[in-house]
């Protein structure tokens, strides 16, 4: 094989390892993250945790990482609601885009056809990223929304949804708010 040959077959391996290993997904450093220790590579500084019921427990997890970094784990051995939640100063009148990479086991809601799992929100909204149910690897999740007049918001990492109780185990990593500019106008 000629040398130029050889060259473009490492630069071709190297790229198929980024792209299948996670370095190419979305990672701690999203520039403009408002949100602090996203990565929870901090532990949970920065976040609060809520179990409605009181049987949810949450934990920083090193054996289930994302991006060879920590994930948080929220187990809830009975139906619940949990919350994982951040406060969080924004822009009135000011497009965002929150997201974040979930990961579940036996996430199963305690209303049979409901469609709650894990999920980021804004909590006291509707607010909400599509939910992660049943047993999945990790899969990111994504929601924009315009702020209106507010200029706080509380950040939910959720497993179940207000009414909605859920059982089972969430995992959330690399959770970010980044600021879109201009609320989008409604024509």
């Amino acid at each position: 094989m000629s040398k130029e040959k050889s060259q473009w077959a490492w630069v071709l391996y190297v790229m198929f390892i980024v792209t299948t290993t996670g370095f190419a997904q979305q990672a701690i450093d999203t520039p403009g993250n408002i949100l602090v220790n996203g990565a929870f590579t901090g532990g949970t500084t920065g976040w609060s945790f809520r179990s409605a019921a009181k049987t949810g427990m949450m934990a920083v997890d090193t054996a289930v990482m994302h991006a060879n970094r920590p994930s948080v784990r929220v187990d809830n051995i009975d139906y619940d609601l949990c919350s994982l939640s951040q406060k969080v100063m924004v822009k009135p009148n000011t497009h965002y885009r929150m997201t974040v990479f979930i990961r579940t086991k036996d996430a199963d809601p305690e209303k049979r056809g409901a469609k709650h799992g894990g999920s980021m929100s804004i909590l006291g909204g509707y607010v909400m990223t599509p939910p992660v149910t049943g047993t999945k690897v990790w899969t990111r999740v994504m929601r924009e929304f315009d702020t209106g007049n507010e200029t706080e918001i509380e950040i939910g990492l959720n497993l179940g949804y207000y009414y909605a109780k859920v059982k089972g185990t969430a995992w959330f990593a690399d959770a970010s708010l980044v600021d879109g500019g201009k609320a989008h106008s409604r024509k």
